[in-house]
């Protein structure tokens, strides 16, 4: 039996992935290119919440519920409280993307999305043979959103993971400033390494209250739960509350280079492809970047992934992954060094990926010069395997 042909096929409907489909299926370049995209899961549940900064008016601005433009930031010596502007703090609910992104997609006669397992891909001169537990398909490009098993294997890139566990609580009373989200509070900090709570007030009744680890080993279960609540009743309310929902997750946060997977036609995209910035976890909004050079690459018949790699960026993420990774106790020094000596704007633009030489240089000169002197060369030095 023939292969059902795509010109496109997505592997994995998640940010990335449904992006990287709107950004196709809406520019006319390919409006007569098919596509499919293909996931395990039908997408029908409320599974992440994605926060980003942007200034202005963005693209997602519909399905955005929440936005702040002041943030606290918490550590032994107390909280102080940082202006974003002219940058705002956007979040999304992953259900509300995923509603408008299959909607929108499902308009086009040039989409098929599938709920299916994809097992294997083969890839030969012309294009990738998609293997899922149901049926193959044949695609000219593909995008897959799985990390490679090489990821797993031994290697010397600095890795930890980003480890949280959220939870949606809502009190009967109007306790909480809806005004001001806390970006990282470390006086909920566990065991001495880098972890800290994360909360987004919805209203003044409700919020998202997170903790997140960056370490290498995540912790036990009941760990999350105890600090969330023990924070709960010393920093938000002793009034009592209920819990809406819970989320949890563990995202790779490494320099190990994933775009070695990729190839003329196979592209890996999202966590599997590197986007998540390792020094912060963020990636929601670095998929616009990436998708967009895909499609700039794409349009001048060029390999998908060509000039996907900044190489200052990795070196910035790896020296302070080092930094963690050698002393993940530090990680507080780090953090209140960054947040209580530079404005959070120039921060937020560090983290872009956007700042100058000069402002290159304020960030660093704000925190131990010595140590992560000391990282960048063996960040260097590594024999990368």
């Amino acid at each position: 039996m023939e292969l059902k042909q795509f010109d496109f096929a997505i592997i994995g409907a998640g940010a990335a992935g449904l992006q990287l489909a709107l950004a196709l299926s809406n520019d006319v370049f390919f409006s007569e290119k098919t596509i499919l995209i293909i996931d395990k899961d039908d997408k029908t549940k409320n599974d992440k919440t994605w926060c980003f900064w942007e200034e202005g008016n963005g693209q997602w601005d519909h399905i955005v519920s929440n936005t702040w433009q002041k943030c606290l930031f918490a550590d032994k010596d107390g909280a102080i409280e940082l202006s974003l502007k002219p940058h705002f703090y956007k979040k999304i609910k992953s259900i509300d993307f995923y509603n408008y992104a299959i909607e929108q997609l499902n308009k086009k006669d040039t989409v098929t999305f599938l709920i299916e397992d994809v097992t294997n891909v083969i890839e030969d001169a012309n294009g990738i043979t998609i293997i899922s537990n149901k049926n193959k398909y044949y695609a000219k490009q593909c995008f897959d959103s799985r990390v490679s098993s090489d990821f797993f294997s031994k290697h010397n890139y600095p890795t930890l993971k980003q480890h949280f566990e959220g939870w949606l609580i809502e009190f009967d009373e109007a306790v909480l400033n809806d005004n001001t989200f806390t970006i990282m509070d470390y006086r909920a900090n566990h065991n001495n390494t880098t972890s800290f709570i994360y909360v987004l007030p919805h209203s003044k009744k409700q919020a998202l209250v997170e903790f997140t680890g960056f370490t290498k080993q995540i912790f036990k279960n009941e760990i999350y739960a105890q600090t969330i609540d023990k924070y709960i009743k010393k920093y938000i309310s002793k009034k009592p509350y209920k819990i809406i929902d819970k989320e949890a997750g563990i995202i790779p946060m490494s320099t190990f280079p994933f775009e070695k997977a990729n190839t003329n036609k196979l592209t890996k995209i999202g966590t599997a492809g590197g986007w998540v910035r390792a020094s912060s976890g963020y990636s929601f909004k670095n998929c616009e970047r990436f998708i967009a050079k895909i499609i700039e690459n794409l349009k001048e018949g060029k390999t998908p992934s060509k000039n996907f790699v900044n190489k200052k960026h990795r070196l910035f993420d790896g020296v302070l992954l080092e930094v963690l990774s050698n002393d993940n106790s530090f990680g507080l020094t780090v953090f209140s060094d960054l947040y209580r000596k530079n404005k959070l704007p120039l921060l937020l633009k560090f983290l872009d990926g956007t700042t100058n030489f000069a402002e290159d240089l304020k960030i660093m000169n704000s925190v131990d010069k010595m140590r992560f002197t000391k990282a960048m060369l063996r960040v260097k030095s590594l024999k990368q395997n």
